[in-house]
């Protein structure tokens, strides 16, 4: 159970429309500024249009690709008020679900706990495991 003096000092991990607009410019052609907002299913749909523009070379394709990119160049800052807000919300009705008191459900490599030279390594899995 979770101790009421432990709440305080946690908080969600708020998305940042700097980082999403990164994501975008950097990889947005494989939606991964989408699953950073947590919209998976517009996600693997992006990826899929992506994949289909080219591999088929279809002007039509591309063209509803690139609309799409263009089209998020705008959405981006509301779709990350909208993700912190369920974010927010979501810390409101179950705060547990934003804390680790105890690290044995936690795989070793995304503990914060640095172990010997296997902590120079986190990041990198962490990135691994993104990707």
């Amino acid at each position: 159970m979770i101790n009421e003096q432990t709440l305080p000092d946690i908080q969600p991990h708020l998305r940042s429309v700097k980082m999403a607009y990164l994501l975008l410019f950097l990889t947005g052609g494989f939606g991964a500024h989408r699953m950073y907002l947590g919209r998976w299913i517009s996600a693997l749909g992006y990826l899929g249009l992506f994949v289909l523009a080219m591999f088929s070379l279809e002007p039509l394709v591309l063209l509803a690709s690139a609309v799409w990119w263009c089209t998020d160049l705008i959405l981006l800052p509301g779709l990350t008020k909208k993700c912190n807000e369920a974010l927010e919300l979501e810390f409101e009705q179950h705060p547990e679900r934003f804390t680790h008191i105890d690290d044995t459900d936690i795989a070793p490599w995304a503990r914060n706990k640095k172990e010997g030279m296997m902590y120079l390594f986190h990041a990198p899995a962490r990135v691994a495991a993104f990707i």
